[in-house]
């Protein structure tokens, strides 16, 4: 409990947190043992920390490493070049086609994933903190879309490990009905 507490007040989110309060300076989150920083990651961890006071941009951020990292493990089979599996990575993870894919979940259940109210709530809230314009190659609705996405699943990583298997098994569903 201890590391979870400590990882917690690095992200600011420790017990008695209030809105405006002073965050844990950024060096003591490097001086933690590594062993105490991936704890959060663990199943025994996640869903304990209150995601209403973690940022939008800060759950986008780890939503981005959740379906980078579900991407990749996803590409490594069938065996193929590294550069293929690479392409494999960036093509599913690149704004357009995680904004493609919040649409098709917003028209319905996919493999058995629908989007809840609070789904959607997290879907708008990472598309709002974008801000006005993301990268010049793409429209600013896409890049909010691809975000919401990225907030969605930081969100159900942090509070609901099934769900966020289940909306990662519906981008895989997906991911397999677009042609080739």
């Amino acid at each position: 409990m201890r590391a979870l507490s400590m990882v917690a007040a690095c992200m600011g989110v420790a017990a008695g947190w209030q809105p405006g309060a002073r965050r844990v300076h950024r060096t003591r989150l490097r001086s933690a043992p590594a062993d105490e920083l991936f704890r959060l990651a663990s199943d025994d961890a996640r869903g304990t920390l209150d995601c209403a006071r973690l940022s939008p941009n800060a759950l986008a951020y780890v939503g981005d490493a959740v379906l980078e990292l579900f991407w990749r493990g996803r590409s490594i089979w069938p065996p193929a070049k590294l550069a293929d599996q690479q392409r494999r990575v960036v093509a599913a993870v690149r704004a357009e086609a995680q904004a493609a894919a919040v649409a098709r979940l917003r028209r319905g259940p996919v493999g058995g994933f629908a989007l809840s109210e609070a789904d959607d709530a997290w879907l708008r809230r990472g598309r709002n903190a974008v801000g006005r314009r993301g990268p010049r190659r793409l429209a600013a609705s896409v890049y909010a879309d691809a975000s919401g996405l990225e907030c969605l699943a930081g969100a159900l990583y942090v509070s609901d490990g099934d769900r966020c298997r289940a909306l990662l098994a519906a981008l895989a569903a997906i991911d397999e009905a677009l042609p080739t």
